[in-house]
This record gives C-alpha cells, structure tokens and sequence, in this order.
C-alpha cells in the first residue's frame, strides 16, 4: 500500500498566524491557488482512494483534483486536526507557551474542550489499521488532513515513539510526503 499525506492549502487563519484546530475555516486566497497547483502532482501520484478531513480547509485543497479526475472522496473524522478547545483561534504557538509557563508536559496536556497529542496519536494509529486491512492493500491512498494529525500518522507508520512528536519536521501547507507500507 502507498500513503500519499497531503496537508491542507493554506487557511484564512493560517494566512492570519492563527491556529485554526477544528475551526471549520476556509482557505485563504493564497490557499485556493495552491489547491489548483496540486493538481500534476497529484496526477502523477494517481491516488486510487481518497480520504479527507470533515474540514473546509482539507476538502477544498483536494477538491480542484477531486472535479477533473471525478473521484469520490471518503469523509473520515478520524483524520481531522487536533481539537485545541480554548486555543482554538488563537496564535500559532499558543499551546507550547502556555505549556512552557505552565511546566505542563505538551504530549499529554489537553486544553479545555480539547484533545492531548496523545490522543490525536491514538486516532492515527486506529487509522493506519483500518487502512491495513485487507480491502486497501495494493491500493494508493491520498489521505488529506492536518499538520499534528498528519506528523501523528507518520510517526505510526515510521514506529517512531510518540515521545518524539516534537522533534519532528511537520507539512507545511498543501506539503506532500509519500511512503509505502506493508
């Protein structure tokens, strides 16, 4: 099975250095440029599934694809971004200094109405294992989604502790990363 990650164009909260979460932001200009420009790629990368986030933001960074090649995309909530709660909306890098000034561990630290890293690792590891079962294999799977959720999914298929998330480079916006997995 080959996995195709593909983090979401740019968002008008991104544009803004803000944290969107599961704010069900658009993309920005910028973001719907980069949507169009996606498109060779993805050509040339010839997913045969599709798996998307609930998200605006993830469904419009696949969608110009998705119209010239008349694929069917597969909502799935379990790939959709971490739930930030309180810091919905608010300054990249909220959580970490909030952490920091609070000595407060940022894996398991959970914001209000919000979900810890681990959790989101927990939900990427159900996935990997749904897509491990017998109807996906030797198939390529686009799986459009967000930055923490994506680096979570890597790090599974890499079994790369969590421990690590941190030390981690994450996809930039409309970022691509490929692997094959048995």
């Amino acid at each position: 099975m080959k996995l195709i990650l593909l983090r979401h164009a740019e968002s008008a909260g991104n544009a803004r250095g803000l944290s969107d979460g599961r704010m069900d932001v658009p993309l920005s200009e910028k973001g719907k440029r980069q949507a169009l420009a996606l498109i060779p790629k993805l050509k040339s990368l010839n997913p045969d599934i599709i798996f998307t986030s609930p998200l605006k933001r993830a469904i419009q960074t696949i969608q110009p694809y998705v119209n010239q090649k008349k694929e069917k995309i597969i909502i799935n909530k379990l790939i959709t971004e971490r739930a930030c709660g309180s810091f919905d909306g608010k300054q990249e890098g909220a959580i970490r200094k909030y952490c920091q000034a609070h000595n407060l561990n940022r894996l398991s630290f959970g914001p209000k109405g919000g979900e810890s890293i681990l959790q989101v690792n927990k939900r990427a590891i159900k996935f990997i294992n749904y897509l491990k079962s017998s109807k996906f294999k030797n198939k390529t799977i686009l799986i459009a989604s967000h930055r923490n959720f994506l680096l979570a999914l890597e790090l599974a298929i890499k079994n790369i502790p969590i421990k690590d998330f941190y030390k981690h480079k994450r996809l930039g916006n409309a970022g691509i990363r490929t692997f094959k997995i048995n």
